[in-house]
């Protein structure tokens, strides 16, 4: 090895005769002292051997457990994994500064070919679950830039040892190379080259049948055999199955063009929904039936491999909608079956409160995608001769039309908003615990994918798109049932919750109906009413009233009107009300004064109450989202009503300077305070003098480049 003499000028400490293997790896195990100041001079060492000839190789050969006596670290086995730990770490990191073609501090070709050799040779004795954790990531990093034109011998060597093992006599070996495995394929699967797009396609066609049914079949079968009587040995096959799931997942994604052109594909998929089905008829079983030590970590890697088999259906779904198109009628079925019908005994408890969430958020992932590929399937094949894709959609289309009848999605509709509407025994209690933060936004984009209540709302909203004739019958029934239910201060939580969930299934398709419902009187007749009922439970239709109110903003709702509404904003906005209920009373009155048809003269008599009921919110406010959402509303009355805002714009300024130095760890709430100035400073005639020096800072803040 070579290493220049000024890289062992502090081997004096460690000994004249230590080698500069050795010293490396002291320097490694330094780095993981709890000693702040010995880990900083480790480090700083560390940095300074990077640029020396042979340090990565020697690093590389540290985070192998090698065996015999050519282990260097002569400590306790402790000090010998932290050293492995730290150096795999290490050369992981390393990897993105030194490794990539062309960059300026790349390692010459000599030594990342020893690294490579030493990786391949010794990665598979590691038995330490972190230390091979980060070799795997380390393997699939370098194979990412690699193969197949500068180590084309990986993949195949990895199978060839995957190969060698047998099903149970090398289960730890075998799990080891299958986690490898698997880094590397997910980093094949995530370069976006057309060329290497079809390299691992070509991979993908060569791989995926062994690891389907030579690996992945025969242990599912094993796990499920095995769970009633040796629990070990089961939770030992359904462990390597996971694995290998996640391998398979990427293989039918990324790894083949058009999968319904391979049997071994389709095959599989077909298998997806049977060994599905086994795994949550097995998972009831087991939650209904006498525990044993072992039953709770197998039901929590058995709910992690359900969820790995639905991601994979979802995905090809949305990645492979021809191939797809094959399972809708499957995929309908189970999707149907087990979040709206009989199969919810499963995932429910006996109190109708769901245990596998993560399960029914896939599965309306899946009902909802489908039914909104509905219209882009064709209907029937083109004249002269259709194509197997145009066949494959045709028979989706028509599965979709015989499954979708208006009795069916009338029923889902009356279960997503006497079910899954109604607020959860948890929401209330987040709702009790964290007030600021149970009202805020999920954040957008995809955010609806990962959460349940997102999830069925999107479908509901997605019935309505496909069926909309059908869902404004069925949600104009349950309005019928609302305005008949009358509610007094003694009505029971199931009553109220019952209320909340229609309200807030017109709410969420409120544009849908247009000239299908007089909201106008509805409000008038019975809403206002139960806003202004005090009773505790109440809080919950006071709050989901005044944001059904919002909704309705940009429908229908008419101008004289806009004064009740105005009103319950000030009603709802009062200090002692709660502080979801002040938030969406801020957010409606936002929307309010945002509409086209807003006019400051009618809401001029409103004005001051209401900003001082905002300006105190914001005061009490402790989340910066909470003061962003309230800032924002309060801005929006400063830029509408500039006629009448200096009164009460002197307290309005005087208070910013203090939640300026308040947000200091807040980029986006200083933003909105920046917004919120220039509004102030365009609309007031003159900008008082006390004002001018927090003006003149921020502005300098806001323009220093170097800031």
């Amino acid at each position: 090895m070579e290493m220049a003499t000024g890289a062992v000028s502090g081997a004096a400490a460690a000994g004249a005769g230590a080698s500069v293997e050795q010293l490396v790896a002291q320097t490694l195990q330094a780095a993981t002292n709890p000693s702040h100041e010995i880990v900083q001079k480790a480090e700083a060492q560390l940095r300074e051997w990077e640029q020396q000839p042979g340090f990565f190789p020697t690093i590389a050969r540290l985070s192998m457990r090698r065996g015999g006596g050519g282990d260097v670290v002569s400590s306790t086995e402790d000090s010998e994994v932290k050293v492995r730990w730290m150096a795999a770490v290490y050369l992981k990191n390393g990897v993105e500064r030194y490794w990539r073609p062309n960059s300026r501090q790349e390692l010459p070709a000599e030594q990342k070919q020893q690294i490579r050799e030493v990786l391949l040779r010794h990665y598979d004795a590691e038995e330490v679950p972190q230390v091979a954790l980060q070799i795997a990531v380390l393997l699939g990093r370098l194979a990412r830039t690699d193969y197949p034109r500068f180590w084309p011998d990986l993949l195949p060597t990895l199978m060839k040892q995957l190969q060698s093992c047998s099903t149970d006599g090398d289960s730890a070996l075998q799990q080891r190379i299958l986690i490898v495995l698997h880094y590397v394929l997910k980093a094949l699967a995530s370069r976006r080259l057309m060329a290497e797009q079809r390299a691992f396609q070509e991979l993908g066609l060569q791989i995926f049948g062994y690891l389907a049914w030579d690996i992945w079949a025969p242990l599912t079968t094993r796990f499920l055999q095995l769970v009633r009587k040796d629990e070990a040995m089961a939770l030992n096959a359904l462990q390597r199955a996971y694995v290998v799931m996640r391998s398979l997942r990427k293989l039918v994604v990324y790894g083949c063009a058009k999968p319904y052109k391979s049997t071994d594909h389709m095959n599989f998929v077909e298998q997806l929904f049977q060994r599905l089905r086994q795994c949550l008829e097995l998972r009831y079983e087991l939650k209904v039936g006498s525990a044993t030590p072992g039953t709770a970590t197998i039901l929590t890697e058995l709910e992690r491999f359900v969820i790995k088999m639905m991601k994979t259906l979802n995905e090809l779904m949305e990645r492979h909608s021809v191939s797809f198109a094959r399972f809708v009628p499957v995929a309908l079925e189970f999707s149907f079956h087990y979040v709206f019908h009989e199969g919810t005994a499963l995932i429910f408890d006996a109190g109708d409160r769901i245990n596998f969430k993560n399960f029914a958020i896939q599965a309306l992932n899946m009902l909802k995608g489908i039914m909104q590929s509905g219209n882009d399937s064709i209907s029937a094949p083109p004249e002269g001769g259709a194509s197997i894709e145009d066949e494959l959609l045709a028979s989706a289309a028509q599965s979709h039309a015989k499954f979708f009848t208006a009795e069916r999605v009338s029923y889902i509709c009356e279960k997503i908003v006497t079910h899954y509407f109604l607020l959860t025994e948890q929401e209330l209690e987040e709702w009790q615990q964290d007030p600021e933060g149970y009202d805020q936004d999920d954040g957008g984009g995809d955010a609806w994918k990962y959460a349940l209540r997102p999830s069925v709302e999107t479908l509901y909203f997605t019935c309505f798109t496909q069926h909309s004739q059908v869902m404004i019958q069925e949600v104009l029934r349950f309005v019928r049932r609302a305005q008949q239910l009358q509610l007094t201060p003694e009505s029971d939580l199931k009553a109220i919750l019952l209320k909340d969930a229609i309200y807030n299934a017109v709410g969420q398709a409120a544009f849908h109906f247009f000239n299908k419902l007089d909201f106008g009187a509805w409000l008038t007749s019975q809403l206002l009413a139960e806003l202004r009922v005090e009773a505790p439970n109440f809080r919950i239709l006071r709050r989901r009233i005044i944001w059904m109110v919002g909704h309705w903003v940009g429908v229908q709702l008419p101008r004289e009107l806009r004064p009740l509404a105005y009103e319950a904003c000030l009603h709802l906005l009062r200090p002692q009300e709660d502080m979801p209920t002040r938030l969406a009373a801020a957010r409606t009155l936002n929307l309010l004064i945002d509409d086209f048809e807003f006019m400051p003269e009618a809401f001029h008599p409103y004005f001051p109450p209401l900003f001082e009921a905002l300006f105190l919110l914001l005061h009490e406010a402790g989340e910066c989202d909470t003061k962003i959402v309230v800032l924002g509303t309060m801005t929006l009355l400063v830029e509408k009503m500039s006629e009448y805002i200096e009164p009460q714009a002197l307290q309005f300024i005087a208070y910013l300077p203090l939640l300026w130095r308040e947000s200091e760890e807040h980029d986006l709430l200083r933003c909105a305070i920046i917004g919120t100035l220039e509004q102030l400073v365009r609309t007031i005639r003159d900008v008082p003098e006390p004002m001018k020096p927090f003006l003149y800072s921020v502005i300098e803040l806001s323009t220093d480049l170097q800031f």
